[in-house]
């Protein structure tokens, strides 16, 4: 069997603060690097917007923004 694994980096590997995906992105890739490593992959919250919104009338809302957990914006 070929394992491997893919991580999320959001959630309690970011300690919930989407800014720090980046930096277990980075952590990452530094793993990578160095060798024999079984992680193939990523996963990152992002969204249009950073950030994220409360649940609002539909007019109030900001389009492409998160109502759920916060996100990297593109």
């Amino acid at each position: 069997l070929n394992t491997g694994l893919m991580v999320d980096c959001s959630h309690a590997n970011s300690q919930k603060d989407h800014a720090k995906q980046i930096s277990v992105c980075q952590s990452i890739v530094d793993q990578r690097r160095s060798g024999d490593c079984p992680i193939r992959g990523v996963m990152i919250e992002s969204h249009l917007v950073g950030g994220n919104q409360p649940i609002a009338a539909p007019n109030k809302l900001t389009y492409g923004k998160s109502i759920t957990d916060a996100c990297l914006g593109w």
